[in-house]
């Protein structure tokens, strides 16, 4: 599947409807951003899509350090949305119709970071909050689906039960079975992993740390970096 980019002028629920395969599909592409970092010891690696709820229509991307500064990925993601012409106007917002979003991000949004007193969560909060109207519909993340929680290595990360106390579902997406997208797999004996993207998306993270995860194998690599959108 495709997607067609907008015009611009305490644990994780696991996502388990009838869309998923598409959800997975949004992530793969989040992740392949992620893979696009510049790697640092200092900070992770993520990448981020922000899609349309209602039609899965791409209205934006971003990844860690993408923007000038030490920019992370939903920050930059939604920054590229207001700089494309969206207005935070309480008084214009009023009685306009809602376009919900769904922001994909291959990690828990963070609620602390070294560099700035607003994390990502937070952002996300604000960005709810300013009434953001494009083209006629006010802007409001109403999903957060994530890859993976982010680790402890860093900050204690609560942007999850900041999203949630907002209003905001937290989601962490599943992949299909590896026996579904990987044949072979069963055959070869390996374990039926649905934690391999959670794994994946740590370990593109954590490129050129110390502890970095090791790859999962070529054939599960290609799942991600192969896909087209």
């Amino acid at each position: 599947m495709s997607a067609r980019q907008e015009d611009p002028s305490s644990l994780a629920q696991a996502v388990s409807s009838d869309d998923a395969h598409t959800r997975y599909r949004n992530m793969l592409h989040a992740l392949q951003l992620a893979d696009k970092c510049e790697p640092t010891t200092t900070a992770f690696c993520v990448g981020c899509t922000i899609y349309t709820r209602s039609t899965s229509q791409l209205l934006s991307t971003g990844y860690s350090r993408e923007l000038p500064g030490n920019t992370h990925a939903e920050q930059c993601a939604l920054d590229k949305i207001v700089a494309a012409g969206a207005r935070g106007d309480q008084d214009a917002a009023a009685g306009q119709q809602r376009l919900g979003l769904d922001l994909f991000t291959t990690m828990e949004p963070c609620s602390k970071r070294a560099s700035d007193p607003k994390g990502c969560a937070q952002r996300i909060i604000e960005f709810n909050a300013s009434a953001n109207v494009l083209h006629g519909r006010i802007l409001r993340v109403e999903r957060v689906l994530q890859g993976v929680r982010e680790p402890t290595d860093f900050q204690l990360c609560e942007g999850q039960r900041l999203l949630r106390d907002a209003g905001v579902e937290v989601l962490t997406v599943l992949p299909p079975p590896l026996t579904e997208l990987l044949p072979e797999v069963g055959e070869s004996g390996r374990e039926d992993d649905r934690t391999w993207l959670e794994k994946e998306c740590l370990r593109i993270a954590k490129k050129s740390h110390a502890d970095q995860p090791a790859s999962p194998g070529s054939e599960v690599e290609k799942l991600w970096r192969e896909a087209r959108f």
